[in-house]
């Protein structure tokens, strides 16, 4: 609704830092309020913006949201975020294109699942 609100209000696409940071104003807001049940759920964010490119943000139930290369969510988090700090690393190179990115989902996903994927799974 924040999106195509602010796209009938101003004629453009919202930016993802916007969205971001409006999803965050709002979960904040909620914890202020007494009686009112706070959020559980983490939200990650992720778009294409027409002046900075690609981008993703991790927005937590308590408000904050922080800006990230690559990130993960749930219960293989930190295995999974480790394990893309070291192939990152490894390659020197932080700025993947779109078919090394999705390599490299896929190759973290292979990893810390401990599974391997078939064409038709993906």
């Amino acid at each position: 609704m924040e999106a195509a609100h602010y796209k009938h209000e101003y004629g453009h696409d919202i930016p993802v830092d916007f969205l971001a940071s409006r999803i965050a104003d709002y979960n904040q807001n909620n914890t202020q309020k007494a009686m009112q049940r706070v959020f559980g759920v983490e939200t990650v964010v992720a778009g294409i913006d027409e002046e900075r490119g690609p981008a993703l943000f991790k927005v937590d139930p308590a408000g904050y949201y922080f800006g990230y290369k690559a990130t993960s969510s749930g219960v293989k988090e930190q295995d999974s975020i480790n394990f893309m700090e070291k192939e990152l690393k490894k390659r020197g190179n932080w700025d993947l294109d779109q078919e090394e990115a999705i390599k490299l989902a896929i190759l973290t996903l292979q990893t810390v699942i401990g599974q391997e994927f078939k064409s038709n799974d993906i």
